[in-house]
Order: C-alpha cells, then sequence, then structure tokens
C-alpha cells in the first residue's frame, strides 16, 4: 500500500490563550486524525513557526519534493507565499 498524503492547514491560536499548550493539543488531535484516517505522512507550510514544528518531529522538505496532490493544494499553488517553509512528518500508526 503506498502513502497517503494530508496537508495541516492554517493553525492558529488567539494571543490571550497562548502558552497553554493549545497548539500542541490541536495539533495532537489532528495526527492522531490523520493516523485513524491512514494518512502516512502529514505536510505544512510555515513562514513563522518552523522552528515550533521542527520541535515536534517535523523535518524540512524541498517544496519540489512534496507529492504532486499536495503541491496541487490553493495553498502550495497560491495562498502561501514562496518564502514558506514546507514541513512533514511521518506518522507512526
Amino acid at each position: 500500500m503506498g502513502s497517503l498524503h494530508g496537508l495541516l492547514r492554517s493553525l492558529v491560536v488567539h494571543p490571550c490563550y497562548r502558552s497553554k499548550c493549545i497548539a500542541s493539543l490541536l495539533i495532537n488531535n489532528l495526527e492522531e486524525i490523520g493516523n485513524k484516517s491512514g494518512i502516512t505522512i502529514l505536510y505544512l507550510l510555515t513562514e513563522t513557526a518552523a522552528v515550533y514544528f521542527e520541535k515536534r518531529g517535523y523535518k524540512y522538505s524541498f517544496r519540489n519534493e512534496v507529492p504532486d496532490e499536495v503541491q496541487a493544494s490553493k495553498e502550495f499553488s497560491s495562498l502561501c507565499s514562496a518564502s514558506a517553509v514546507a514541513m512533514h512528518k511521518k506518522l507512526i500508526p
């Protein structure tokens, strides 16, 4: 069976609620849902949170190495600037 890819889209925590582990809880839940859905690799683009996601086990990706179906998304093709960093994480069942 081949890999099934997912895309983590915009994730924002209101400033009043930051430093309360809310982002971690949201990401944990999204990764769990992805796992249960059969997603094996989760991708994202970020301009401001690369270090945060790296600490959560995400690895840097070259944009041209991201699978075609993810590159075809609006986030990759037009919504996120070319300066956004691509990252991925293999989800372990």
